[in-house]
């Protein structure tokens, strides 16, 4: 399980380390491939805190299925946040992916398929698993779910991502 979870975890940070121009970064990419998973995160912890999407988003998958660090759901979706907030679509997908699920917060399959949707329209290549995901949950959600859920994105692209949620959460209560 954890071996496919790094493997992917590698893949994702290759597509997100590509543009990297913060010191750093490809000294963590280095230790990572090398397999010091410990090194690549004494690398990337201090730019997360910093405000690094990159980092923040890496940080976060590392603790959503902990890898080098304690696995922590609650600490996957902050960084997770804090990424897809500054318009980084792998955290926008990571984040619908957890609503999806139900993992490390309540599940609302409404909110992932605009996280979907969200991180499809920002990042249209067909390497982009949003848009693998946002098809196959439209084949379990009816109509009107859907909908909303395209409202929903509509709302999330004008930014406030953790706030409109939130919004959108309470409202259905």
């Amino acid at each position: 399980m954890k071996l496919a979870a790094a493997q992917a975890l590698f893949v994702i940070m290759l597509m997100i380390g590509m543009n990297s121009a913060r010191a750093g970064f490809d000294e963590g990419v280095d230790a990572y491939t090398k397999n010091d998973v410990q090194a690549a995160i004494a690398e990337w912890l201090p730019m997360a805190k910093a405000g690094d999407v990159k980092a923040q988003c890496l940080i976060g998958a590392m603790h959503a299925i902990g890898l080098g660090v304690a696995q922590d759901y609650n600490e996957a979706v902050r960084l997770y946040r804090l990424a897809a907030e500054q318009g980084n679509t792998y955290a926008q997908n990571n984040l619908g992916e957890m609503y999806q699920n139900g993992t490390g917060l309540t599940q609302d399959i409404v909110v992932a398929y605009a996280l979907y949707t969200l991180s499809s329209t920002n990042n249209p290549s067909d390497s982009n698993k949003a848009i693998s995901n946002r098809n196959s949950l439209a084949e379990k959600m009816d109509a009107k779910k859907i909908e909303a859920a395209e409202a929903l994105s509509r709302t999330l692209s004008n930014g406030n991502i953790v706030q409109t949620i939130e919004h959108f959460l309470k409202s259905k209560d």
